[in-house]
């Protein structure tokens, strides 16, 4: 920071700290955390950051503004490093202890500059930051006239107010985008979606007759795990764990995935062979499928190679197939974008002509938390290949199929603009209120008004004020003195 002043308004004046305010850092006293084990108490102890614990007494008593002394807050401004403390309370040797000259600065208004300008030219250490009382009492202070500074304060609190709610209302985006992503999925699968879509195309050939004619497709694949009696899950669900034979939509059908995608499983090739792992066969972890969930994926972060793939249970599986994290953390789904292998983490479906990858991919994100009821396990979650052996889903026809996808991906797009938007309007509503501030101090918040009395007339009358009382307690001294030698 420059230690260079701007120009103030007209009736504006610059004034050091320790013109506008009465210093009380002798009264201060520490107490250590073992004595205040033995004394707590209803009054607050306060530090560099605010109340830090409550005693059974108290040092101060009034309206006071407090100001961090040391501490890495001074740079990092985390937390605000002056704060307002009322009524009765201690302070230990870690904040500075002053009060305003009531007749000439607002308590919050110096609390507020305090806070919003740069003061690294007064602090002094890097290992351990501080702010000493010298370099506190000599910061300058644009001071308004009193009347404008109370409009200032008002405004400021207005604007803050109007700020917190924006905040809130925009912090409350993303979690409103997410359950909005997952109406609009749970409806594509109830066939809300497409409801007008059907009544529209009423002669397509329906899932059962497309289940029919594509079973013969699939080609028994490498699979691990057995087949299992699994709990039915009521509802009519994407997908479930069994067959919960509830109602479906005008042509759809309840299948067993299985019947219309080849579930294929994953391995990593050995860790103690470096060699494994030098070639350009993308290799599809956790840490892949999480940063890609829901979307196509069509590279990774790792790769093996050809004899990483021939030394392991590892196989390249086919472009456009879908992967389900399915242990340590269960729920991520990706689609390849080109042939790849994957961890053992991961279960992964090979589909058929009656199913499109970007409709089971869609089925696994709407019941995304509901995977975690498939899976066993108290530490870590698993869903186990028996499981997801028996995974059923709610399939519409081939053409309906795609309609859902075009219609599920519309919404997306817009749902994720929204978010977009949020990321961008976030940290522009963070900086608001330094901008306020900033604002406020360069005169440009309110309308100044010539009638209110200059700061520079109330600053000399404070100086006059103080001087002729420093005066009085050095003759008050002086007489003491000279008393006491006669004496």
């Amino acid at each position: 920071m420059s230690n260079e002043l701007i120009e103030l308004p007209e009736g504006w004046q610059w004034a050091e700290f320790a013109d506008v305010t009465t210093n009380y850092d002798g009264t201060r006293i520490p107490v250590s955390s073992s004595d205040r084990q033995n004394r707590q108490g209803d009054f607050p102890y306060y530090g560099a950051s605010g109340i830090i614990d409550y005693v059974d007494d108290y040092i101060f008593e009034g309206e006071y503004l407090l100001i961090a002394e040391d501490g890495a807050n001074l740079l990092s401004r985390s937390t605000p490093i002056a704060f307002n403390a009322n009524g009765k309370f201690w302070v230990n040797n870690h904040a500075h202890v002053v009060q305003v000259i009531k007749d000439l600065v607002l308590n919050s208004y110096l609390r507020d500059y305090i806070n919003s300008t740069d003061l690294r030219f007064y602090i002094s250490g890097s290992a351990q930051p501080k702010l000493n009382q010298k370099n506190l009492n000599r910061i300058p202070i644009p001071l308004p006239p009193l009347d404008e500074q109370k409009r200032i304060v008002a405004k400021i609190e207005e604007l803050r107010d109007r700020h917190q709610r924006a905040k809130q209302a925009l912090e409350a985006i993303p979690e409103l985008c997410d359950r909005f992503r997952q109406s609009v999925l749970a409806a594509a699968f109830r066939g809300d979606l497409t409801a007008d879509w059907r009544e529209e195309n009423p002669d397509i050939e329906t899932a059962q007759e497309l289940v029919e004619r594509t079973t013969a497709q699939l080609t028994s694949g490498k699979t691990t795990g057995r087949a299992a009696t699994i709990n039915i899950i009521p509802g009519r669900a994407a997908l479930s764990v069994g067959d919960p034979q509830t109602a479906v939509p005008k042509n759809w059908c309840r299948v067993p995935l299985l019947k219309i995608a080849r579930l294929e499983s994953g391995h990593t090739p050995s860790r103690k062979h470096p060699e494994y792992w030098d070639g350009d066969i993308a290799w599809l972890g956790i840490a892949d499928a999480r940063e890609h969930h829901g979307k196509h994926i069509f590279d990774t972060c790792q790769h093996t190679n050809e004899k990483g793939l021939e030394n392991s249970a590892a196989r390249l599986l086919p472009k456009h197939t879908v992967c389900l994290s399915r242990t340590a953390s269960v729920g991520y789904v990706v689609i390849m974008g080109k042939p790849m292998a994957t961890s053992q983490d991961f279960v992964n479906w090979i589909c058929s002509d009656a199913l499109l990858p970007d409709f089971l991919m869609y089925a696994l994100l709407a019941e995304n938390e509901h995977l975690l009821k498939f899976g066993k396990g108290t530490t870590h979650t698993t869903i186990y290949f028996p499981e997801a052996k028996s995974f059923h889903i709610t399939l519409p026809p081939l053409e309906e199929q795609k309609e859902i996808i075009r219609r599920i991906g519309l919404f997306l797009k817009a749902i994720y603009k929204v978010e977009q938007e949020y990321k961008i309007a976030q940290p522009h509503l963070d900086h608001l209120n330094q901008s306020i501030l900033a604002k406020a101090f360069r005169g440009e918040l309110v309308e100044q008004d010539p009638n209110d009395e200059p700061a520079s007339v109330l600053l000399e009358r404070i100086r006059a004020e103080r001087e002729k009382a420093d005066n009085g307690k050095k003759t008050k001294g002086r007489q003491a003195k000279q008393l006491k030698l006669e004496v």
